[in-house]
Parts: C-alpha cells; sequence; structure tokens
C-alpha cells in the first residue's frame, strides 16, 4: 500500500489518495511498517521535518530523496539542450 503525506495534513490529500489507490497519513506515519520511503520536498524544507522522523526506521527501507532545489542562486536550466 502507498502512503502519501503533506506538511497540511491527510485530510487535504483524501482526493489524490483515492485517484491514486494510496492512503493519505500524517507525516509520522509515513515511514511505518514501510519497505521503501521516498521524500520528494524542497531541499529548503528538509530541517522543517519532524525531528526524530526517521530514528525508528530499520536499517533495512530504503530512503529515496528525489529533492532538487531548483531555486540555487547559480542554477540555470538548459533549454537548448
Amino acid at each position: 500500500m502507498v502512503s502519501i503525506a503533506n506538511s497540511r495534513g491527510p485530510d487535504t490529500l483524501a482526493a489524490l489518495a483515492t485517484e491514486m489507490g494510496a492512503r493519505a497519513v500524517a507525516v509520522l506515519d509515513t515511514v511505518k511498517d514501510v519497505e521503501v520511503v521516498v521524500v520528494t520536498i524542497a531541499q529548503e524544507s528538509v530541517p522543517l521535518l519532524p525531528k526524530g522522523l526517521f530514528k525508528a526506521v530499520p536499517e533495512s527501507v530504503v530512503v529515496v530523496d528525489t529533492g532538487n532545489d531548483l531555486f540555487l542562486p547559480k542554477f540555470r536550466i538548459c533549454c537548448d539542450c
């Protein structure tokens, strides 16, 4: 089962979760009884994640961070590549 969460709470994701066949949960519940966690948030928001979020996550759980900070001062997207 896929779980999704955001900083605004599971109620704000109910429709999307239903559409996706997922379940909307609180952020703290996203790391419970899972095999993989995918973190997709802006890099600047990582420190805002709940303290100790991954503390009880077993080492066997794969954590994938797909965050890309596209707003770095010197970062440029090449549109002609």
